[in-house]
């Protein structure tokens, strides 16, 4: 039998325990309104982190850290 590491809730980041499924916690641990935010904030998040600087020459964020 393969070992399968514990899994993480993406949304409170908590630990299950190995006998519990990740989507059994989503649905009776979470409202779908904490589900639908996490998905738009994390939506939102990679929108943010994919953007190209709008005018040529201005610098991203990563060039000024």
């Amino acid at each position: 039998m393969a070992f399968e590491p514990a899994a993480t809730c993406p949304v409170c980041e908590t630990v299950l325990a190995p006998d519990r499924r990740l989507e059994d916690h989503l649905c009776r641990t979470h409202t779908q309104l904490e589900l639908a935010e996490y998905i738009v904030f994390q939506r939102d998040r990679e929108e943010i982190e994919t953007r190209r600087p709008v005018l040529p020459g201005v610098p991203t964020e990563e060039a000024t850290e």
